[in-house]
């Protein structure tokens, strides 16, 4: 059996996804600042080809993208922001207390 184009573009793009999420843990694990770099070279470039691959399917319309309402953008962010914002509240405040 003959993949088609979009079979493997499709492959294609699940491996570089694959392969970023990969390197960005290597990012937040690298021990040292060369390590780091590198691993944030080797994604930049990753994230480049995904992007390639992205607009060569969604031209072809073999990815479709729903647009975001603003509604949902607005919650996820409140759910990412707000335990960030937490989190700093509290650090603050266990640095304000007398020992």
């Amino acid at each position: 059996m003959q993949l088609s184009d979009k079979d493997m573009l499709t492959d294609l793009l699940l491996g570089t996804k694959s392969i970023s999420t990969a390197y960005h843990h290597g990012v937040l694990e690298a021990a040292n600042n060369r390590t780091r770099n590198a691993f944030i070279q080797l994604n930049n470039d990753e994230l480049t080809f995904q992007k390639q691959i992205f607009d060569i399917m969604h031209d072809r319309n073999w990815y479709q993208v729903e647009p975001a309402q603003m509604t949902a953008a607005s919650q996820q962010q409140q759910r990412t922001v707000a335990p960030q914002q937490m989190n700093v509240r509290e650090d603050y405040q266990m640095e304000q207390r007398p020992y």
